[in-house]
Parts: C-alpha cells; structure tokens; sequence
C-alpha cells in the first residue's frame, strides 16, 4: 500500500515505489538502485513504457530465492528491452 500520492509523483519516486511494492519489503531502494532506476529512466521512451518492461521482467527476477539485493541483475535486461522499443 503506498502512503506516496502518485498522481504527482516524479518518475524516480514511481518507479521506486513500484519496485519497493514488488519487493514486499524494505521502505526505500539502496543508493545502487536509484542509480539503476535513474539509468532506466533516462534511456525509456516514457515512464509508462518503463513499467510495461518492469511489469514483464521485475515479478520473477524479484521473486527469486534468495531475493535479489539489489537491481544490478535486472539493469541490462530492462536496458535492452527499451532499446528495442524506440
């Protein structure tokens, strides 16, 4: 549940909060993360097709056993997948 109005958010804090709720867990990203996010948002033609790719790719690399401690694994998959949509 997010206590964040995401009507007004910027990008960085959607995205954030959209992996912290995929994660169950935690209540922020560590510093490696947020660059990861910053990378992936400056590449996505916009914010929405950034979460379509999350949407597809971020469920089953987060819910690995034992979970992911940080991004890194899931940075270049995403990339990728953005490059092919421009």
């Amino acid at each position: 549940m997010s206590f964040m109005d995401l009507g007004n958010a910027k990008p960085q804090e959607l995205i954030s909060q959209y992996l912290l709720e995929l994660k169950g867990q935690g209540t922020m990203l560590c510093y490696s993360d947020h660059e990861v996010v910053e990378a992936w948002i400056a590449v996505a033609p916009s914010v929405d097709d950034l979460l379509v790719v999350l949407s597809e790719l971020a469920p089953s690399y987060l819910s690995k056993d034992p979970k992911p401690r940080s991004l890194g694994g899931l940075k270049n998959r995403v990339l990728n997948r953005l490059a092919q949509m421009r």
